[in-house]
């Protein structure tokens, strides 16, 4: 099976190493790398940055002291989001077979 061990990870109390954590849901829209984590309440709202290693409740937004960092982010959000639309994503539910549509 495909995977990592995360006997050492726990065994040296260290970080877990991951890749970008894209998400997107009924225009919901957030992406983390490393300690960044940007994040969207709505497909118009503004995106707001946190830095997960200092803040891990994101309370403090700090997009406006660290614009370079929001801007990296939401353009790789962006491409992302490029990437999984042509491989047939589109962030809204899905009605499986016999359950109600969901309401959107």
């Amino acid at each position: 099976l495909p995977g990592r061990s995360l006997v050492a990870t726990f065994a040296n109390d260290e970080p877990v190493a991951h890749e970008p954590l894209f998400f997107k849901h009924q225009d919901n829209r957030a992406l983390r790398r490393g300690d960044w984590k940007i994040v969207a309440a709505g497909k118009e709202a503004p995106w707001e940055l946190y830095n997960l290693a200092q803040d891990r409740s994101e309370r403090q937004n700090l997009a406006d002291q660290h614009p370079d960092i929001l801007k990296e982010l939401a353009s790789f959000w962006t491409a992302l989001d490029a990437e999984y639309s042509q491989q047939g994503a589109t962030g809204k539910p899905i009605v499986r077979p016999g359950q109600k549509k969901a309401q959107q």
